[in-house]
């Protein structure tokens, strides 16, 4: 029962999600919560803000949107529904999950909003860093450990927080200075903001997770044609996907790391 009560929750804030990427970048106010459609801006029953069947019900509304039903607002929906129950599994219900399904969102809703209009917009990522920089001394406070050094404690996870942060900004700005093509200003800004969120070394795996991801992608459109050289990329939901993946496994891949360095010593 709790795993979907989970799903139900982490399904409805994907959503809204969809409801803010839609309206963030046009002008519009999300503060009002009126569902209305994308092609003839009717307005919607309240009914239709019920995650997975609002898409089925908004077709018999508006035959316009039907074809605008896209199979990425669904696929959020279930996405954000997936990753809040494991986030419950992980942690169970306290501040660990309230926090992480925060980051889980705002990671959801960078990816959409750079999938669909090409870049990561400064007033989501510099209020969330403001919220971040806050958090940072309380990390450990909050069940979520951020050591320095084998040292824990406010301080040190202030610090170990600011250096992450402040360590990919810096690189991303480095290669978006020597190569500007391929290198936004969003996915530098968005390279520190996961520095502040994840800490080290988890900010490393991340980055090396989203490059690795966000070039095999490029290679695979360059080798089919889709693309062509010269032609954008969006990066932000690779940082997204290194981001995601290593909040929920990070531990893990670490641990499966180290033992491989140890066994290698070894031989």
């Amino acid at each position: 029962m709790f795993f979907v009560i989970t799903f139900i929750i982490g399904m409805s804030a994907g959503k809204f999600l969809n409801f803010i990427a839609g309206r963030t970048l046009k002008g519009e106010s999300f503060t009002r919560l009126r569902a209305s459609s994308s092609s003839c801006k009717r307005h919607l029953s309240k009914i239709k803000w019920i995650p997975i069947l609002s898409h089925f019900l908004i077709k018999c509304d508006c035959v316009k949107c039907a074809d605008q039903t896209l199979i990425r607002v669904l696929l959020v929906e279930i996405v954000s529904g997936l990753l809040f129950v494991a986030t419950y599994i992980q942690h169970g219900f306290g501040a660990e999950f309230i926090i992480l399904s925060a980051a889980i969102s705002l990671l959801l809703l960078i990816a959409i909003i750079d999938l669909k209009y090409g870049l990561i917009p400064d007033h989501i990522l510099f209020p969330a860093i403001i919220v971040l920089l806050f958090l940072s001394p309380f990390w450990t406070v909050l069940g979520l450990d951020r050591p320095l050094m084998g040292n824990y404690g406010a301080l040190f996870s202030l610090a170990n927080s600011l250096c992450s942060g402040a360590g990919a900004f810096l690189a991303f700005l480095a290669v978006s200075l020597l190569y500007p093509q391929g290198i936004g200003g969003g996915d530098v800004k968005m390279a520190g903001l996961l520095g502040l969120l994840l800490g080290f070394p988890y900010i490393i795996l991340a980055l090396w997770i989203s490059v690795f991801v966000g070039g095999s992608i490029a290679s695979w459109l360059l080798l089919s044609g889709r693309r062509e050289r010269g032609d954008t990329i969006p990066f932000g939901p690779c940082l997204s996907l290194g981001a995601l993946t290593t909040l929920l496994a990070g531990d893990y891949l670490v641990s499966v790391y180290e033992n491989l360095i140890m066994l290698a010593s070894r031989t």
